[in-house]
């Protein structure tokens, strides 16, 4: 359920995201959100970890993008908005040098199935992500993207590669259909956000290049900004710099 608060910006609104043409079409891109399966039930049910299932994996214990991507696919219907938004909180740090890859294209397609479904997991329960976790997974996933953004032809069966196709895409479509729903879902609760949650969301927003358009002619950036100025005094000089 989508939540509201007491202030409406003189009606404006975040345009409908899925408006967005998408030439490929992430499961997190249906409209009502849907899941759907990736090949056939065996690519689903063949790579479940061994000993992970069943309790909420510690993302600050995983040595390796292919531990921290395998622990949080394998026990997805049990985590909450902070246990997925810290997940993709320590996909960066994976992602120096060319990355994990794979020359197998059964293991490229369940790597690629695991962050489309945590993917569509992120987007799929938006509305029930508190400032924090909203921030959370609003500046790692600009991380993200602007570091695989870097690779113009990474490597084929690459994490860079495939996290470029889930979350970017053709014309980068699939990351402004993202973070409009962010955008989305963060106006409700705004007021919600402290000093340094709402600076994080600003640098997110300005790491990832992403200007979302409000139906009034305004940006989403001045919705922040009609937030953040009143309160400038309870910013620290790293929240300052976050949004400059």
């Amino acid at each position: 359920m989508r939540r509201y608060s007491s202030f409406n910006y003189n009606n404006a609104s975040i345009p409908d995201a899925t408006q967005t043409q998408l030439t490929y079409v992430p499961s997190y891109a249906q409209y009502p959100l849907q899941l759907k399966l990736f090949q056939s039930r065996k690519l689903s049910s063949s790579h479940r970890g061994r000993g992970t299932r069943g309790r909420v994996p510690r993302m600050s214990k995983m040595k390796s993008l292919e531990e921290a991507l395998t622990a949080t696919y394998d026990n997805l219907d049990i985590l909450s908005p902070r246990d997925v938004s810290a997940f993709w909180a320590v996909v960066p740090k994976f992602l120096g040098g060319r990355g994990p890859r794979t020359s197998n294209q059964q293991l490229e397609q369940q790597m690629f199935h695991q962050f489309d479904k945590i993917s569509t997991k992120s987007i799929q329960d938006i509305d029930r992500y508190d400032p924090r976790d909203m921030s959370t997974l609003a500046i790692s996933l600009a991380k993200i993207i602007d570091k695989i953004s870097k690779r113009k032809r990474p490597t084929k069966g690459s994490a860079h590669q495939i996290l470029q196709e889930v979350l970017i895409g053709k014309d980068s479509k699939i990351k402004q259909y993202i973070f409009r729903e962010i955008a989305s879902s963060s106006v409700p609760i705004l007021r919600e956000f402290d000093a340094r949650h709402l600076s994080n969301l600003i640098y997110a927003f300005g790491l990832a290049k992403e200007v979302v358009l409000v139906t009034d002619g305004s940006t989403f950036f001045d919705m922040l900004a009609e937030v953040a100025i009143p309160n400038l005094h309870t910013f620290n000089e790293q929240d300052l710099s976050n949004m400059l």
